[in-house]
């Protein structure tokens, strides 16, 4: 994925350091030491991309590979923004298209969909790898329309719409090219099978939805690269749910117990999953994890602009707002956020719209994970009055991120939070999957 992008701040502050230890409660299970959440930081403002008028939606969580659309002519167009928030339109406009859409990026790569019209376009699911000339459409043979929807490692993931069935989108594998796409189409229900899409692979397993009656369900599904590997764990007790990443065993999303949205947590059947909805959050969801962190958001209403940017270790309980662990000061502010990635050091990363000292903005940030004794009981833990001189620092992505003594609070006047103390985003619009 590249180098990380660093901002250098130094100064001092005082904060208690909030520490999350996995417990022995009913909930997904986890190899996790003691997790501490207690600061988190300002990587970089997003910029314009040359030529465009605005941005649009961030999808990607992942600084050096952030993805989504800025506006161009009126028109949203595909975007790719580096390390240090500059922005690149990848609009293929030499093969005849000015609308294109950015949702998942993986190393080198983007993928989304190029989009024939504004209105009642047809799109194709399309591959970058930086520039808008090296965009690759990989509809298939066959269909009318597809997408990308999510990417890891050599695997792209997503839909198309058969010729002749406008209303039936089938989940696709591709490995880079339009002639690798591999039909997930679950065959466990048969002629009651509606429609299906995928949302997310880990390179190796995919996960999404199947709309299917008998009763009318979207049921929330595991493939492992065949049609025939298709596992539903849409739990019994909802009748909407959806997986939207997926680390080794372990899969997130959301299920919809009643009008709202409760983040959700999977370990490969339908009976493992859990509710991470937070205390007194009406709205959430569950976008990323590393098989032991799950990262997302929540909300106390319907509204977009109100998302907090949530992490989880397996449980509601151990809901932690990752918002308020943002700098503070008396030219900073934060409206909302959301946490829409977690590499293996269980570090997050996400987006923030707000005012960073002084500029408003969208700016990525970062939640920065450290591992402390695990103390001999297993239990919710909150440090307090702990002095620290914090110092900001620069540090390679993934497997390069260190840290020089315990957690720093991020700004003077910041307050760490206990876990599970009162709760205080911006991705793409999600997925809707309420039945036709």
């Amino acid at each position: 994925m590249g180098q990380r992008f660093g901002i250098s701040r130094g100064f001092f502050s005082f904060c208690p350091v909030v520490v999350l230890v996995v417990s022995v409660l009913p909930g997904i299970s986890s190899s996790a030491q003691a997790q501490t959440y207690s600061s988190g930081s300002v990587l970089y403002q997003y910029q314009t991309p040359p030529g465009t008028s605005l941005i649009g939606a961030i999808r990607g969580g992942i600084p050096s590979q952030a993805v989504g659309n800025a506006v161009l002519n009126s028109l949203p167009v595909a975007a790719v923004w580096d390390s240090q928030g500059n922005g690149t339109n990848l609009n293929p406009t030499q093969l005849g298209y000015n609308l294109s859409y950015a949702f998942a990026s993986s190393g080198s790569q983007q993928g989304g969909q190029v989009v024939t019209a504004q209105l009642n376009g047809i799109s194709y699911a399309t591959l970058w790898s930086g520039t808008a000339a090296s965009a690759v459409i990989l509809n298939p043979t066959g269909f009318s329309s597809s997408a990308i929807n999510g990417m890891s490692g050599n695997q792209q993931v997503g839909s198309g719409t058969p010729n002749g069935s406008p209303n039936n989108p089938v989940p696709l594998l591709w490995t880079g090219t339009a002639a690798s796409a591999v039909q997930l189409t679950p065959t466990i229900f048969g002629s009651n099978l509606v429609y299906s899409v995928a949302n997310g692979t880990d390179g190796v397993n995919q996960v999404g939805y199947a709309n299917h009656s008998g009763p009318l369900r979207n049921d929330a599904m595991i493939w492992s690269g065949t049609a025939a590997s298709a596992v539903d764990i849409g739990p019994a007790n909802v009748n909407v749910s959806n997986a939207l990443a997926v680390s080794g065993n372990q899969q997130v999303g959301y299920d919809e117990p009643s009008t709202q949205f409760h983040a959700m947590v999977w370990e490969g059947t339908s009976a493992s999953a859990v509710d991470l909805n937070p205390a007194g959050m009406l709205t959430s969801e569950a976008l990323a994890t590393n098989g032991e962190v799950q990262a997302g958001y929540a909300s106390p209403n319907s509204q977009v602009t109100s998302r907090v940017a949530e992490a989880w270790l397996g449980t509601s309980a151990s809901a932690i707002d990752l918002q308020s662990l943002l700098p503070t000061g008396p030219a900073t502010s934060w409206s909302y956020s959301t946490a829409d990635a977690v590499d293996a050091n269980n570090n997050i990363y996400g987006f923030a719209w707000g005012t960073y000292n002084g500029v408003a903005g969208g700016y990525a940030v970062e939640w920065s994970d450290a591992q402390l004794p695990e103390p001999a009981s297993l239990s919710l833990i909150a440090i307090g009055g702990l002095g620290l001189m914090s110092r900001r620092f620069s540090r390679n992505r993934k497997s390069g991120s260190s840290l020089d003594s315990l957690p720093p609070c991020i700004s003077v006047g910041l307050t760490c939070r206990t876990i599970t103390g009162q709760h205080g985003s911006n991705p793409s619009t999600p997925i809707s999957v309420t039945p036709n």
